[in-house]
């Protein structure tokens, strides 16, 4: 009995080292677990820390890229400023070009017609005194006004007028013929009953057409009048048969 309890009170204190033995076994895998737990939280926690760090950098670059692209629309517009820039400045130039061109082109005209129509001024056969050296006179011709001013002066008398409206229109004529550059169409229309010109006048004047466009072609001419140079009044340049004074078309 002694030899039992003997044993037994051995094998409780083996089980009781036992169990001392797996209660420190145990111990220790709680506190390595806790150790490899934190360890696992510092690495979450790093993990955590590197993500956001990343998300901040990245809203950074979007920052930055967005600020770059602004940048670069602000140099695109720049370059195309300056772009409109050069080609306003050359349209400018061009204009000052055409302008200087015009001014130039318009004071030559202005030249060639008072030239032209002077000319016609001075075979005049009336007694207007200015006309005979009409060359040698003042001469501005002002589209706007509608006026020409032969030495500062726009009107004469009712025929002369006449005469001085005449020989303008045929200088406009003669610079269309003449010059390749110009607009004015190659047609004209001149009426000479208006103004009371005498009969030796207003034929001097149809001569002096006549003979300003002997070598000219490619035109048309228009003259009406009932004082018909006789050396116009044929087939060659009337139209229809000439009527006299008491020739009239629908007899009674």
């Amino acid at each position: 009995m002694k030899l039992s309890l003997k044993k037994l009170t051995e094998e409780i204190d083996y089980l009781d080292g036992y169990i001392g033995g797996v209660r420190q076994e145990l111990h220790f895998t709680q506190n390595r677990l806790f150790e490899i737990s934190l360890v696992s939280n510092q690495r979450e926690l790093f993990l955590t820390s590197l993500i956001e760090e990343r998300t901040q950098k990245l809203i950074e670059i979007n920052s930055l890229q967005e600020k770059i692209d602004s940048v670069s629309k602000v140099d695109d517009l720049k370059k195309k400023r300056e772009s409109l820039r050069e080609d306003i400045d050359k349209c400018f130039t061009k204009i000052a070009s055409l302008e200087a061109a015009n001014a130039k082109r318009r004071e030559f005209v202005n030249f060639k017609l008072s030239e032209l129509a002077t000319k016609v001024l001075e075979e005049d056969s009336g007694n207007e005194e200015k006309f005979k050296t009409a060359t040698t006179l003042s001469s501005e011709i002002d589209f706007a006004k509608d006026r020409w001013l032969i030495n500062e002066r726009v009107n004469y008398s009712d025929s002369s007028n006449v005469v001085k409206k005449t020989a303008l229109h045929l200088a406009f004529l003669l610079l269309a013929i003449q010059d390749r550059e110009c607009r004015y169409p190659r047609f004209s229309i001149m009426d000479f009953e208006c103004g009371d010109i005498n009969e030796g006048r207003s034929r001097n004047l149809q001569k002096l057409i006549v003979s300003s466009l002997k070598d000219a072609e490619n035109y048309q001419l228009i003259m009406t009048t009932s004082k018909v140079e006789p050396s116009l009044n044929n087939d060659i340049y009337g139209v229809g048969r000439y009527y006299d004074k008491n020739d009239y078309i629908l007899k009674g």
